[in-house]
């Protein structure tokens, strides 16, 4: 079909008639912006901009990677229509939806959208679907379980969501919107230059904040971790404070106040464990001692330090992943949300299998560490395991994907990042988690049960 055609097309989805029906719009020339990472996978198209990451299906992939900003829109239309043996109008569809996708997230220079211009074609976050408020069904990446899940908006204008997990408990995650005073203007920039964890932005009487605890008369530990950068610990407990400076040692202790990227925090009342948060106020671990939340600390404090050398892609970089060290020194890796289950952990302690809880981290020479902020981080034994839901199944796509930790890096090192963890998913055994992780980690390795282990 002639550039001449541009005004017929395919039927389409209601937002893309716009540009299904504008001349201009098909005479465009798009090129591949500057920077912008593309990996193929077997055909599809792994994407990495400075909006977003995400995936481009084979026959859209297959199309879009000859944008050069010569070719028209019209004239890729033709040709998939003749390489792929279908009709114009759904050559045309699927042309426009890609462009439109890759226009949304930054990938290509040189579309010119209709005046109406185009809806996203996903949410910003790289999620499948749209934010639905109200009720919906989802299945956790994490556990493969399928979830209820409420979303909706509070009176302040936050977004929260509140899934159902499988086992009983619920898992409330909070959109925060963040006021437009000028102390707490003062903060965001804070934290959007690295001076100030995201979590110390929640206020004290949310939800969140109430757990965190992040009073200036708790005592703030800041020290000096092993890239030159000061990290600092609210922490509420002095037998954990004096571990942490244990570990630490005077060389290192800082009078210069860091980010806060662990919160240690006792209970409200009573006796009961710590609970241990980083800078996202995410929380990690179960410690029973405080010997345990001192490892706990220094783990989280090192993945934040090998995330932010891990943008530059020629040092260690985090995987997705946290290290669980077993019997006859097993190693395998798991998600995070394979561990949070009530009664994994002690599970996983009565058969010899103790977790880490700080994203591991893959070094220059495919090696895998366990992080740490202040000393040398433990080195994972040679042939590793990745136990996740569908684990046997995964595409080498999915299984790098597995692997990626949300987060930016600058554009000149995103496809050597990808292709180092391309290398990394090939050199490992993957298998599926179709059961309790105890169970699952027991029949790979020799019997061991410790009875009387706790919860």
């Amino acid at each position: 079909m002639a550039d001449d055609d541009a005004g017929v097309g395919g039927s389409g989805p209601g937002w893309l008639r716009p540009a299904l029906e504008s001349a201009e719009f098909w005479a465009a020339t798009p090129m591949w912006r500057p920077g912008t990472s593309r990996t193929e996978f077997d055909g599809e198209l792994l994407i990495w901009t400075d909006d977003a990451r995400f995936t481009m299906p084979r026959l859209a992939g297959a199309v879009m990677i000859h944008l050069d900003g010569a070719v028209t829109l019209s004239q890729l239309a033709d040709d998939a229509a003749a390489a792929f043996e279908i009709p114009t109008g759904p050559a045309r569809v699927l042309v426009a939806t890609a462009a439109a996708e890759l226009g949304a997230y930054g990938a290509v220079d040189g579309l010119v959208l209709p005046p109406e211009g185009l809806q996203p074609v996903r949410s910003p976050l790289e999620a499948d679907e749209a934010l639905i408020l109200g009720e919906s069904t989802r299945v956790d990446p994490d556990t493969g379980a399928e979830l209820r899940v409420v979303t909706d908006v509070d009176a302040s204008g936050n977004i929260f969501t509140l899934e159902h997990l499988p086992d009983g408990r619920r898992r409330i995650t909070t959109e925060l919107v963040v006021g437009t005073g000028t102390a707490e203007q003062e903060l965001l920039a804070l934290a959007l230059e690295g001076n100030r964890s995201m979590a110390e932005l929640v206020p004290v009487d949310s939800c969140l904040g109430s757990k965190l605890r992040n009073l200036d008369h708790v005592p703030l530990i800041s020290f000096t971790c092993v890239d030159g950068q000061v990290r600092s610990v609210r922490c509420h407990d002095t037998v954990v404070a004096e571990g942490i400076g244990e570990l630490v040692g005077s060389d290192r202790a800082s009078t210069e106040r860091g980010p806060i990227e662990a919160f240690v925090v006792t209970p409200l009342e009573g006796d009961g464990p710590l609970r241990i948060y980083d800078g996202g106020g995410q929380r990690r671990g179960r410690p029973r001692d405080p010997a345990e939340s001192v490892a706990v600390v220094d783990q989280v404090l090192g993945e934040v330090m090998t995330a932010a050398d891990g943008q530059r892609g020629d040092g260690p970089i985090p995987v997705d992943l946290v290290l669980v060290t077993g019997p006859e020194e097993m190693c395998v890796l798991v998600p995070f949300g394979a561990l949070e289950p009530t009664g994994t952990v002690a599970g996983l302690a009565r058969r010899g299998w103790t977790p880490t809880w700080g994203r591991a981290e893959l070094a220059e020479n495919g090696s895998v560490h366990v992080p740490s902020a202040v000393g040398a981080s433990r080195q994972a034994g040679s042939g590793l395991t990745v136990v996740c839901p569908s684990g046997a199944h995964l595409s080498d796509l999915e299984k790098v994907k597995r692997l990626l930790v949300d987060g930016q890096a600058e554009s000149e090192h995103r496809g050597r990042i990808v292709e180092r963890l391309r290398l990394f998913a090939d050199s490992l055994l993957w298998r599926s988690l179709d059961g309790p992780l105890p169970e699952v980690l027991a029949a790979m390795s020799p019997v061991v049960d410790r009875a009387g282990v706790g919860d």
